[in-house]
């Protein structure tokens, strides 16, 4: 079975143009990019990926959001008010690398 090579530079220019966020966002496409290369399972690595390869379990896939789509975080923790909004609209543009979240 033929792998297709996955080409960071073609994923990040990808993300950024299927996204329609402005091109100054770049930073956060590549960084997702990595994100994602890291789990996906490659036959480099006997069809396993290089987070379960160093973790030794399989990644979770149900928490990946689509690179510039529409997002609402929990605010009110933030809010002085308690007639303030507790969500705003914001565009999606990566994941946390402290803690499990957007």
């Amino acid at each position: 079975m033929k792998y297709a090579i996955l080409e960071p530079n073609q994923i990040g220019l990808t993300l950024l143009a299927r996204s329609n966020v402005p091109f100054h966002y770049w930073p956060y496409a590549f960084q997702i990019v990595s994100f994602l290369i890291n789990k996906i399972p490659t036959p480099v690595l006997h069809n396993l990926s290089p987070y379960q390869k160093l973790f030794h379990k399989a990644p979770d896939y149900l928490s990946l959001r689509i690179f510039g789509c529409d997002c609402y975080p929990h605010l009110r923790p933030y809010q002085t008010h308690k007639f303030d909004f507790r969500s705003s609209q914001c565009v999606f543009l990566g994941y946390s690398a402290s803690h499990k979240g957007y």
